[in-house]
């Protein structure tokens, strides 16, 4: 996702929206099109804060709201709400006022405020690209969140820019062009798959195959504390591990809604060949370990086990069997319940995970199970 040049010194960040043209663009795929731009600069808050540190400290959006319709007015207080900056750009004098009004505030901002190092544009499909190429001059990085698909031949190979599909950022039951019959090729994510040569990043994805790959999605706070619990070594940072595994192409972050927060999850690109063979390694670790069991299983006992005859007391048959519960695991506070264990934003898991504890210093923006 984005791209920072240091991920271990946070710097800020400003995000723009061509509220005009994305909400037209929107409207086009959804009845409520002002739900899914909330839901993008929401994602694009909290991957920006997970993957590179950014904290965003402005967010403006650019329209003229009486043009949109009757809920034009609802929107703009909606927005404020939100923390948004609506900027109201009359187009009864010019018809690209909102484009151009956008630019200049981007430009002013650029001089005005040196601390600002991450410009973002969410447009739906207007590109702004001498914008894009002024601010890399100057070394900001840049990204553009469009629904255009020419938006990826941008800058290519700038390691500053970075093109991100809106729908990437979006939960799946809100994806653009997602049909009611299930159909799922709108939803192909247009990402590039890259060798993962990193050996930390490689080793983040085996524990991740190893301790969660028995879930579909894998809620990101657990996730983040059992890479720190195994690797325990400062050297690797699990927020930037994460981040080099997505810019791979192994991995994306969605966003879902939860009760009292909403939560992270992450989600492994199995096409990806990496992918593939950490799989293929994991599985193959698995089958030879079972192999190990059965092997053990099929030995006879020594006849020694049985000198003690009070284990050939046949009086136990007839006896119906009761275990005692496990006072000690009731009473465990862990966080894991064992390898694979995640917390449960719902506050229910599936039948075949262990409950959550709670843990006290699961970060605000994820859900924790009652």
């Amino acid at each position: 996702m984005p791209r920072s040049t240091n991920r271990n010194q946070q710097t800020l960040g400003g995000i723009f929206i061509d509220y005009e043209g994305a909400h037209a663009l929107l409207r086009q795929h959804h009845d409520a099109p002002h739900e899914l731009i909330f839901e993008v600069v929401d994602s694009l808050r909290r991957e920006y804060d997970i993957s590179d540190n950014v904290e965003i400290v402005l967010v403006r959006a650019y329209a003229d709201y009486g043009m949109i319709g009757p809920e034009g007015m609802d929107i703009q207080e909606a927005l404020d709400i939100q923390g948004f900056e609506p900027r109201f750009v009359s187009r009864a004098r010019q018809r690209n006022a909102t484009e151009v009004q956008l630019c200049v505030d981007a430009m002013d901002l650029l001089h005005q405020r040196a601390d600002v190092g991450t410009f973002i544009f969410v447009t739906g499909n207007r590109l702004y690209l001498p914008l894009v190429s002024q601010l890399r001059r100057y070394g900001r990085d840049v990204a553009l969140v469009t629904l255009a698909s020419a938006a990826e031949d941008v800058a290519s190979g700038d390691p500053g820019f970075r093109s991100i599909d809106m729908r990437t950022l979006l939960p799946r039951a809100l994806r653009v062009g997602q049909t009611d019959s299930g159909d799922d090729n709108a939803l192909v994510r247009s990402v590039q798959h890259h060798p993962i040569t990193d050996g930390g990043a490689r080793w983040a994805l085996e524990i991740i195959e190893e301790h969660f790959g028995q879930y579909d999605e894998v809620y990101l706070t657990p996730l983040l504390r059992k890479l720190s619990e195994v690797m325990n070594d400062d050297r690797f940072d699990p927020k930037a591990l994460i981040n080099t595994l997505e810019e791979a192409g192994a991995v994306w972050l969605e966003k879902r809604r939860g009760s009292p927060h909403d939560y992270t999850v992450l989600l492994v690109d199995v096409t990806h060949p990496d992918v593939q063979e950490v799989q293929a390694a994991v599985a193959g670790e698995s089958h030879d370990a079972l192999g190990t069991d059965r092997a053990v299983a099929d030995e006879g006992y020594p006849d020694e086990s049985f000198a003690d005859e009070s284990y050939a007391d046949e009086s136990y048959a007839d006896e119906p069997y009761t275990e005692e519960p496990d006072r000690a695991a009731d009473g465990d506070a862990s966080f894991f319940a064992g390898d694979g264990a995640q917390e449960d934003p719902s506050g229910a898991l599936p039948s075949d995970a262990s409950s959550s504890p709670t843990d006290s210093d699961v970060s605000t923006d994820e859900p924790q199970a009652p």
